[in-house]
């Protein structure tokens, strides 16, 4: 992510099977939010299977975000 081609992403989706199936997910997002100075959107693309899962990932993803964007 050292690249400049990532200095203009604005948004970034997070999929492929279940993303909130990996263990470290927050790791990961916060990795990426912090490696993209220009973002401004953030996507989890679930299918919601274990949704009290996908509810609880979401819980610890979202100030991560928050906290990155508004900094901003």
């Amino acid at each position: 992510m050292n690249s400049s081609l990532f200095d203009e992403v604005e948004g970034i989706g997070f999929n492929g099977g279940e993303p909130t199936l990996r263990t470290e997910l927050a790791e990961l997002v916060e990795v990426v939010v912090n490696s993209l100075p220009k973002l401004k959107h953030v996507s989890l693309i679930t299918n919601a299977y274990k949704y009290t899962q996908v509810i609880e990932k979401i819980e610890i993803i979202a100030p991560i975000i928050k906290k990155i964007l508004i900094l901003m």
